[in-house]
């Protein structure tokens, strides 16, 4: 993981990070989402993952659902959120559904109540909508304002995330939750900002193009950067990491990424006092 500041405590609870505001449009950027954290959600019996970026910027609560939603299945996003984290065994005033689909749809005190669905909902966003015949769509991001959620900085609130095809299959994080059940859901913590506003866990970003990728990656590294004193990997998002062919000049670094698999991965050079991060997307 990139951000220090996110820290995914286990299974049952999740720190959000503070950061600037991404934009909202369907697009995934990988320099926008660099501190966001992430879980993933294993579906069709744990061989395939889709994975879940969180952070908050000063007004939203901010979401990317990345990989398998449309090309290889038919899964759809949700987010229930348990504003009081008061944990009931049953859904009460203060638990929220969002979902995206062709409409996007929210409703508070009961689950998949589908009176509200609209294209576009004019209190949050979802984006893109996934229609039947349309593109397919295999990256959704979502932004809910801490203000519907009479949510503030400090705050706990449960938290699950779904997949679905609303019919036969339900897919959570954390592993085991139930839509029906709070208290089986994780707990969220919207951490503190730094003096200027933002949260920055590395001293220094880095600059991946193009994100998503597929076969070559160029990373620009900062000047005072020496190569020859850091090491440079790349990790998974289970920690894993590879060795790959890596070539360098004039502050950039090219990755043959050709090996990877699509998914969520992070590049990190660690050494001579230095840490730094950046999070990329493979994707053929």
């Amino acid at each position: 993981m990139c951000a220090l500041s996110a820290q995914v405590l286990g299974q049952n609870q999740i720190d959000i990070p503070c950061s600037d505001a991404p934009n909202i449009d369907g697009n995934f950027n990988g320099l926008e989402w660099r501190d966001a954290d992430e879980v993933s959600i294993s579906i069709q019996g744990g061989n395939n993952e889709i994975d879940v970026l969180f952070m908050r910027d000063s007004l939203n609560l901010c979401f990317a659902f990345l990989g398998h939603l449309q090309s290889s299945f038919v899964r759809f996003p949700e987010i229930l959120i348990d504003v009081n984290n008061d944990q009931t065994d049953n859904w009460d005033d203060n638990d929220w559904w969002f979902h995206v689909s062709a409409t996007d749809c929210e409703f508070r005190g009961t689950y998949g109540k589908y009176d509200s669905c609209m294209e576009v909902r004019n209190i949050w966003t979802g984006i893109p909508n996934m229609v039947m015949g349309g593109p397919q769509v295999d990256t959704i991001e979502i932004s809910i304002p801490l203000e519907l959620l009479s949510l503030s900085q400090n705050d706990t609130f449960g938290i699950a995330f779904v997949v679905t095809n609303t019919a036969t299959i339900w897919e959570l994080w954390p592993a085991g939750a139930d839509i029906h059940t709070p208290s089986g859901w994780a707990t969220a913590v919207i951490t503190s900002c730094g003096p200027s506003g933002i949260q920055k866990p590395f001293n220094d970003p880095l600059e991946v193009f193009p994100n998503p990728a597929s076969d070559l990656l160029t990373v620009q590294t900062p000047d005072f950067l020496d190569i020859d004193e850091v090491s440079m990997t790349v990790v998974d998002d289970l920690g894993r990491s590879f060795q790959l062919p890596m070539s360098s000049a004039l502050g950039t670094i090219t990755i043959n990424t050709s090996t990877l698999k699509p998914g969520f991965y992070h590049f990190t050079i660690v050494g001579a006092n230095q840490n730094l991060c950046t999070p990329f997307v493979i994707m053929r």
